[in-house]
């Protein structure tokens, strides 16, 4: 490979050893709200704290049993997520220990096990997030690393004892190597070595990425992992000794079993173990979620019994073993498998790739080993394309591929010292996928508008001010204006939510039908035969069938239901769609719906149907269908909205959007039309009083706004009687964002215009 190893064996280090253990699941701990983002065993192993992002952390008892955990205590005090935990050693003053949460709010928390009730110390200094606590190089000390660019070193009290800085971005891990070198890993691509006391002696270069994660074998040698998917080891003295691919994806998190073994995760959902000198790994555990943040170990060369526990996305933590004493019961295992294939199959088909099924091999492809464990192969048999994954018995079947597609955009941005990737997709709505990746990577609130922003130039994303084709325009049946004089109104085109699984949706359906019997096998039939071959008549047929079982079943039942009613509204041409469905009994059906949901997944699942349902009604030439749409407005509105989280309150802002569009298309001369503008404007307005709307519901409330004035003269002058919707737009017209300050200012000049 062109590097200059030193040799292994000048560290004892043997790769001929006995046969590797093997992880089976132990148990799972379950009992946070939030991404499990580290968790580590008492060094007793009476006890393990996990910390998550609802900023908590929680202590659970082992039980009797020796395998199960009793939830105990819970940990707070932080304002924003926990990143990392800890058990530091015991000394005099707390001789079972401290637990110490490292998080988001820039603190450390010190906790006393046995009297949890509250904090005995907030440690304050690094000037970022603190994302690594480790214990220190005495009994009454630890250290921590932030995004600030530094590691610092702590007394129990919250004193600050020392600082290792010299990196240039985040620092993402740090460690005692021994009992005089501390190292750490940082985003700027480097390793470094230092004194206790400060000191830098080495920087280390070979990493192509972050280096996320450290793991001490002995006192002369370490581990790396880096978002570049290798692990390199390194010897006391900074020199190299090896380098291990070990996934394609990022590497979040690396642990020592042993002086001779280790085990890695991150994002590709895998956990694998290691035997230090070999290139592929003993076992992998593909994992039922996504992201895998963090692993701890039982390390054994330190008394511990090899256990691991592993912090995931799903809310949870996972316990793996190799005693069949504390592994899980037979039942329990059969259904963790079960899980976990189904979840491999799921995710096969999602993140393969927009392909080209002519230019995928065949079948005959399978008779080639795989080059390790865990790998996947995608082939095409009889144009199915199927999904396989490589394990030591051969090629085992995955699941069939059915709607493969990759990202149409993949940025690297460089945020926070970290370089992060960022994915993006033709028609997603930018300022979600910009908070998706907030809350992914834990960045500060006020990146939303810079990395939308972002997305919309760099993706060529048109804006809701351009004039743009929806769905499938008909030049004959609505004339569209001309392009407008201002910048951010009239709005022409429909917003609607098109991205799903239709097909995933209709499975769920059948499930569901099986056990509550939601509709008849007729129906039932024409349902799933729609999704797989739509047609105008057929989609037509199955949208009534939906509409009418809505209200009689629980929301647990009417949410994917609703969610399969919204995705058939996109599924033929709006012109096909109009006459041939009872809109009027359809919409009075979801309208009820809204008004009797209790949870706000519902109610944003229905707005979105609506939304969707917009084109079709443009062509119903029945205008009076936008009362539905209104009356959704305010049902809305009466559900005390301010609650919403801003997805909900997003579908909302854009029926507000849709309806002014909607209504412009008609003849301003008719009387009814005049009073449904006024009607829209009143509800649109209270909607933008909501101060949890966020910046692209607002903006989009903004334009419906702009859309209602610029259609109607009667419409201005009412907006001069408005008073609290003038002081809205006063408000907003000073925002720090441009585009709410522009659309402001334009509104508050139309509503002055009389």
């Amino acid at each position: 490979s062109g590097l200059n190893l030193a040799p292994l064996n000048c560290y004892a280090i043997s790769a001929t050893m006995a046969q590797p253990d093997v992880y089976k699941l132990s148990t799972t701990l379950q009992g946070h709200q939030g991404d499990v983002r580290g968790a580590c065993f008492s060094p007793d192993d009476v006890y393990v704290i996990t910390g998550a992002r609802d900023n908590k952390a929680i202590l659970w008892q082992r039980s009797d049993d020796g395998k199960s955990f009793t939830q105990g205590a819970t940990l707070e005090g932080h304002s924003r997520y926990i990143l990392s935990v800890a058990w530091l050693p015991a000394n005099d003053a707390f001789p079972h220990g401290l637990v110490a949460t490292a998080s988001l709010d820039k603190t450390v928390l010190l906790f006393d096990p046995t009297h949890p009730l509250g904090p005995v110390a907030q440690v304050v200094g690094h000037a970022d997030a603190v994302c690594r606590v480790n214990p220190g190089p005495e009994p009454n000390q630890f250290l921590t690393s932030s995004w600030d660019s530094t590691a610092k070193v702590w007394s129990y009290d919250g004193q600050e004892l020392g600082s290792f800085k010299g990196h240039q971005a985040a620092v993402w891990d740090v460690a005692m190597l021994n009992s005089n070198q501390v190292v750490t890993a940082s985003a700027d691509k480097s390793l470094k070595l230092w004194q206790r006391d400060g000191q830098c002696t080495h920087t280390l270069h070979g990493h192509t990425d972050a280096v996320r994660s450290l793991a001490v074998l002995s006192e002369e040698l370490f581990l790396s992992a880096a978002n570049d998917g290798d692990v390199r080891m390194w010897t006391s003295q900074g020199d190299l000794l090896s380098v291990t691919r070990v996934s394609d994806q990022y590497i979040y998190s690396i642990a020592a079993l042993s002086v001779n073994q280790y085990v890695t995760c991150g994002e590709d959902s895998q956990v694998r173990f290691w035997t230090v000198g070999k290139n592929d790994p003993d076992q992998t555990l593909p994992m039922p979620c996504g992201s895998l943040w963090h692993v701890h170990t039982r390390h054994q060369a330190l008394g511990g019994n090899g256990d691991v526990i592993v912090s995931c996305d799903d809310t949870t933590a996972k316990l793996f073993t190799p005693s069949t004493e504390r592994c899980a019961n037979d039942a329990d295992l059969a259904a963790f498998d079960e899980v976990v294939q189904a979840v491999l199959s799921s995710k096969a088909s999602a993140s393969v790739g927009a392909l080209k099924k002519d230019e995928l091999p065949g079948r005959e492809a399978l008779s080639t080993p795989g080059t390790q464990e865990g790998q996947h192969l995608l082939v095409n048999h009889q144009g199915s394309v199927e999904a396989y994954t490589w394990a030591p018995s051969g090629w085992q079947f995955a699941g069939q591929v059915t709607d493969a597609k990759e990202a149409d955009y993949t940025f690297t941005v460089d945020l926070d010292g970290r370089t992060l990737k960022l994915e993006y997709n033709n028609g997603e709505e930018p300022y979600e996928v910009a908070q998706k990746f907030i809350h992914k990577h834990e960045l500060q609130q006020s990146f939303l508008d810079q990395i939308a922003a972002f997305i919309v130039q760099n993706a060529n994303v048109p804006t809701l001010g351009e004039s743009q084709p929806s769905g499938n325009p008909d030049p004959f049946t609505r004339s569209q204006p001309a392009a407008a004089a201002r910048q951010h109104f009239p709005n022409v085109n429909f917003v609607t939510f098109t991205k799903g699984n239709s097909a995933a949706a209709a499975r769920k359906l059948s499930e569901l039908n099986q056990s509550a019997q939601l509709l008849t096998p007729e129906h039932e039939a024409h349902v799933v035969e729609t999704i797989q071959t739509p047609s105008g008549p057929k989609v037509a047929v199955a949208l009534s069938i939906l509409a009418q079982a809505l209200p009689s079943h629980p929301e647990d039942i009417s949410v994917p239901m609703m969610d399969l009613l919204r995705l058939l509204a996109t599924m033929s041409n709006p012109s096909e769609l109009g006459e041939a469905t009872d809109w009027a009994t359809t919409l009075a059906q979801t309208c009820t719906v809204i008004e009797s949901a209790a949870s706000g997944p519902l109610v944003m699942l229905a707005f979105r149907f609506l939304n969707n349902a917009v084109p079709i009604l443009e062509r119903t030439n029945a205008p009076t269908l936008v009362i539905a749409l209104i009356q959704a407005l305010k049902t809305g509105l009466s559900l005390n909205a301010s609650s919403f989280k801003p997805a909900h309150l997003l579908a909302m802002a854009t029926l507000a959007l849709n309806t002014s569009t909607f209504l412009q298309s008609q003849d301003i001369q008719a009387d009814n039309v005049a009073e449904l503008e006024f009607t829209c404007l009143q509800y649109t307005t209270m909607l933008l009083a909501i101060r949890t709307l966020d910046s692209e519901g607002t903006y989009r409330t903004l334009v419906a706004l702009g859309t209602l004035l610029m259609g109607s003269e009667t419409a201005q002058a009412l907006a001069e009687s408005m008073p609290d919707m003038l002081a809205r737009l006063q408000e907003l017209s000073s925002s720090s964002e441009p585009r709410l300050q522009q659309a402001s200012q334009e509104l508050l000049a139309l509503a002055s215009k009389q």
